[in-house]
């Protein structure tokens, strides 16, 4: 809906400002609705030329609000986060069954300009594991933060009412990895299991486009599954092996419709069989 307001030129003021719900009002001047005009602050953009309509104090309108097109509200970039071929996030199974393992990691985008990385891992028969070789794992049911970071400039409470965001899948694969009894690269195996495991599941949730950021929004990678054997087994750490999902997901953050930040996060969740000594039960 134009505003009706006009600069000398013909020019409607929505395309002439940066349209934004939380930007600054002027008194006297409202829609046909009876909403006041709200552009987006002059401090996130540049001036435009007069529009030869005034404040109360004398001052054209383009003195207080930013021209269309010129606001940057969001930081200038956001590198890759995470990883695809390296564990995010890993919980060791049991050697008494039935056992369920759970590993996921969210990717959270604040709506008040913030996001967080987290991890979390558990094993539904366990608090902590010890190896053989003396290494504790502990498993993180409430969260671990990976990394945390703002997208907004000067994060505030109602940042991303303005903004959308999509979570788009690039890749994504879900299988058995096998560890090598010496240097060397760990073996995917996508779509492969065990018959030592069952119900396996590995998904990526909360995908989607135009989602309105007027809320937190969230995506997770999520790897499942059920023990249906016991695990003794698999304790020779030269046959190690896990389950795994692995994923990367382009962020796309926009303004009016208009890309305005874009970042990839990258996950690699396992629940590992090997070299399992002593358990904490839970």
């Amino acid at each position: 809906m134009a505003s009706l307001f006009y600069n000398a030129a013909g020019q409607d003021f929505d395309d002439l400002f940066e349209p934004d719900p939380n930007g600054p009002v002027a008194d006297n001047f409202y829609r046909a609705d009876g909403s006041p005009l709200r552009y987006a602050s002059l401090s996130y953009g540049s001036r435009i030329g007069d529009v030869n309509h005034y404040l109360s104090d004398g001052r054209d309108l383009a003195s207080i609000w930013a021209g269309r097109g010129t606001v940057a509200y969001t930081v200038g970039s956001i590198g890759d986060m995470g990883s695809y071929d390296n564990i995010v996030a890993y919980a060791p199974s049991v050697d008494w069954y039935p056992a369920h393992c759970r590993t996921s990691c969210d990717f959270i985008l604040r709506r008040n300009g913030t996001w967080q990385f987290i991890q979390y891992s558990r094993n539904f028969r366990a608090r902590a594991v010890r190896t053989r070789s003396g290494a504790v794992g502990y498993l993180y049911p409430e969260g671990s933060v990976v990394a945390q970071g703002n997208w907004a400039q000067n994060p505030r409470g109602d940042f991303g009412d303005a903004y959308t965001v999509d979570f788009v899948q690039e890749a994504f694969e879900w299988g058995r990895v096998d560890y090598p009894g010496s240097a060397g690269q760990l073996v995917y195996q996508p779509n492969n299991t065990n018959s030592k495991v069952d119900n396996l599941t590995g998904s990526i949730e909360g995908l989607g486009t135009n989602i309105p950021l007027w809320d937190d929004r969230v995506f997770r990678g999520v790897l499942d599954q059920n023990t249906t054997a016991n695990m003794n087994g698999q304790r020779d750490r030269n046959a190690g092996w896990s389950t795994y999902n692995r994923g990367i997901v382009r962020v796309y953050i926009k303004r009016n419709g208009a890309t305005v930040l874009t970042f990839r996060v990258l996950f690699n969740n396992q629940n590992r069989f090997a070299d399992i000594d002593v358990v904490t039960p839970e």
